[in-house]
């Protein structure tokens, strides 16, 4: 894996792009409530991996509009606490807004990178991650951080895309557009599926110095309230690297690929629920 400080650097740069700005930030609180409903099942296999107990300090990273740190926050009251932290101050201002709506009170916030995660050494017990993991732009840099901070015998729990089969969220909807890009993201690179391979995390995982690590692999029901048209728009809305990336393509490119996510999806859709599943990656360890 090219990790070199100018291959980093653009990294860092593409992820802050897409991820920090206020567009998306407001995309995502537009739909936190349903997108909240539809990954439920998701929510809560990584929080039952990561065995949150009441009393914990927990770090979470990449935390968005709030799941799973709102979820994790409940487990380890009353005297627990969870830091959730984003490169977005948007994002964490709604996440602010959300647990303020929902009575989590154990909660607090930082902008931060988690390449230099600014936390005292052996600090928290329990780092988390959903859907974040893959967008850090040195990856080694950031398992290297999440070790400090860990106290002894702390542990990690990070859960990540696994790949995009038939009826699945982004094998549906994403993947007809990703096929006909001329130039294919980089592997190795911040994306959606840049851990989808089994065993790519956990190794790197391991080479950062965690012991018993252990990978699940599930296929989860994922069902989006509304259309398929609705679920769509939604994803376009919110992921901006996969929005981006359809902008490249020609006016035909791009009828042709929703056509073809339209015709993946309706087969799917019962007049209330689009039924997409999310396959996942769940990866645990415990720091040395």
């Amino acid at each position: 894996m090219d990790t070199s400080d100018s291959k980093v650097a653009e990294f860092k740069q593409r992820v802050e792009k897409e991820w920090a700005g206020d567009e998306t930030a407001a995309a995502w609180q537009k739909y936190y409530p349903r997108m909240k409903e539809q990954l439920v099942q998701v929510t809560g296999a990584l929080v039952e991996a990561a065995a949150p107990r009441p009393g914990m300090l927990v770090l979470d990273l990449a935390s968005g509009t709030g799941e799973p740190a709102l979820s994790l926050a409940r487990r380890v009251a009353p005297t627990g606490k969870v830091t959730a932290t984003d490169l977005s101050k948007g994002m964490l201002a709604a996440l602010r807004a959300n647990a303020d709506a929902e009575g989590v009170t154990n909660i607090e916030t930082k902008v931060c990178d988690a390449q230099e995660l600014p936390f005292s050494d052996a600090s928290v017990d329990l780092v988390t991650s959903r859907f974040g993991v893959m967008f850090f732009a040195n990856i080694g840099s950031a398992l290297s951080e999440i070790r400090r901070v860990l106290r002894r015998g702390g542990s990690i729990a990070f859960l990540v895309w696994g790949a995009p089969g038939l009826g699945t969220y982004f094998g549906a909807a994403a993947m007809p557009y990703m096929r006909r890009l001329a130039v294919k993201p980089d592997p190795d690179g911040p994306g959606p599926m840049r851990f989808a391979e089994p065993g790519k995390l956990t190794r790197l995982v391991e080479a950062a110095g965690f012991r018993d690590v252990q990978e699940k692999s599930l296929n989860l029901p994922a069902p989006y309230r509304g259309s398929p048209e609705d679920l769509l728009t939604s994803m376009m809305e919110i992921a901006a690297p996969f929005r981006n990336a359809a902008a490249t393509l020609s006016e035909e490119d791009q009828r042709a690929a929703q056509r073809e996510a339209y015709d993946n999806l309706r087969p799917l859709y019962d007049g209330t629920l689009t039924k997409v599943t999310a396959p996942v990656l769940i990866v645990t360890g415990v720091s040395n």
